[in-house]
């Protein structure tokens, strides 16, 4: 398609799959201490797979370090909607 479409041959660009991308990504910047960078790309995960709770659990562990408490808590939340059966979470 891209060499079709756009004239560019094979070898000129390079595949990624922006859901792992996003995924290493936001937990680099999460053990590093950027936690406003770690929650952009946790937000874009959570769109991109909305029935994944170890996105929401990750983001609300992200709201917790920015101390932001009761985010991290609906987040959390809605971790157990989607696994209910969670029970580390629920504790």
């Amino acid at each position: 398609m891209l060499e079709w479409s756009l004239n560019m041959p094979e070898g000129s660009y390079k595949v990624e799959d922006i859901y792992k991308k996003y995924l290493s990504r936001s937990n680099n910047y999460f053990y590093g201490g950027n936690y406003l960078l770690a929650r952009d790309d946790l937000e874009v995960l959570k769109i991109l797979d909305k029935d994944n709770p170890v996105v929401y659990e990750r983001l609300g562990s992200t709201y917790y370090m920015m101390n932001e408490k009761q985010k991290a808590i609906d987040v959390w939340t809605s971790a157990l909607f989607v696994d209910p059966d969670n029970k580390n979470l629920k504790d």
